[in-house]
């Protein structure tokens, strides 16, 4: 499984999956490719003062992240209570270029 992204035109395309989230109804004339991404919002549990993050652990994201192109701005999204000083970081674990929080 990978994280695909639909551009979403219009908020009716939307459903809430199992966990009440809205998600796109999968499209693939709605498929965007990751090159042609300009910016990537990242969610996280937990994120470090060296903008590493902690995910759910199956590297959704990070996977996806390095199909991005050179220089494509990584950002998280985070409240103060979520950074810490360090997380655990793997080879496969891709740096965020900055956190943003409240």
């Amino acid at each position: 499984t990978e994280l695909r992204l639909y551009a979403i035109q219009d908020r009716a395309t939307l459903v809430k999956n199992s966990y009440g989230i809205l998600e796109p109804v999968p499209d693939p004339s709605a498929l965007v490719e990751p090159a042609k991404v300009d910016l990537a919002v990242v969610p996280g549990v937990v994120f470090d003062r060296a903008n590493h993050r902690l995910g759910r652990g199956r590297g959704f994201y990070d996977r996806f992240l390095k199909k991005l192109k050179a220089g494509t701005p990584k950002v998280g999204l985070a409240y103060a209570f979520q950074v810490v000083e360090t997380v655990p970081v793997d080879t496969h674990d891709v740096r965020l270029d900055q956190v943003l929080t409240d």
